[in-house]
């Protein structure tokens, strides 16, 4: 008997048991959709920086547009911009005397013996290893002038049917590192 008036109030609160099944089932989707829409911001976090615009300097910009100049431009910058050409009387003293100065840091570095080919002409070091690569140096690294300047490199491994061809961002890339690691490795 105890347990039939146990069932009976059991039977009374069956619908307060399926109103919270209800909640816990719909508690869930939610937990599901709040789960997905957090990993789906998280991958287009990514693609969001990519897209914003970029922050335009307005007031500059219309400093240009009025006046025509940017008074705040770096001197650096525009030192870069006017470069003084030399007069022809002063140009092959100064060659000779650019001649001279790489000459003597060839003779200062110590070069590899796989070297087939040094020259200096108009103050260019033209070093070549054949089957291997041929660059061409100056002094001059970023305003230091006892440190080398890569101007020209040609790679002259390949396949058979001829050499390697770099792309110019590539070839101005490996420029750039062989010039870290003349400054490193030389002495000047």
């Amino acid at each position: 008997m105890l347990r039939l008036h146990v069932l009976a109030k059991w039977c009374q609160q069956v619908p307060l048991v399926h109103y919270c099944q209800q909640l816990a089932s719909t508690l869930y989707s939610h937990e599901t959709c709040f789960t997905q829409t957090a990993d789906i911001l998280f991958f287009m976090h990514e693609g969001l920086q990519m897209a914003r615009a970029p922050i335009f300097d307005v007031p500059f910009a219309t400093e240009v547009l009025r006046t025509g100049s940017y008074r705040r431009l770096p001197k650096c910058i525009e030192e870069i911009g006017i470069q003084n050409t030399l007069f022809q009387d002063e140009r092959r003293p100064t060659l000779k005397k650019l001649n001279t100065l790489v000459r003597g840091k060839l003779l200062e570095t110590s070069l590899p013996k796989e070297i087939s080919e040094v020259s200096v002409t108009d103050g260019i070091a033209n070093i070549r290893v054949d089957g291997e690569f041929k660059v061409l140096l100056t002094l001059g690294y970023r305003g230091h002038f006892s440190l080398w300047r890569v101007l020209h490199m040609e790679l002259l491994v390949g396949e058979k049917t001829g050499p390697i061809k770099l792309e110019e961002t590539r070839r101005y890339a490996l420029s750039d590192d062989i010039e870290r690691r003349l400054m490193l490795t030389i002495p000047s």
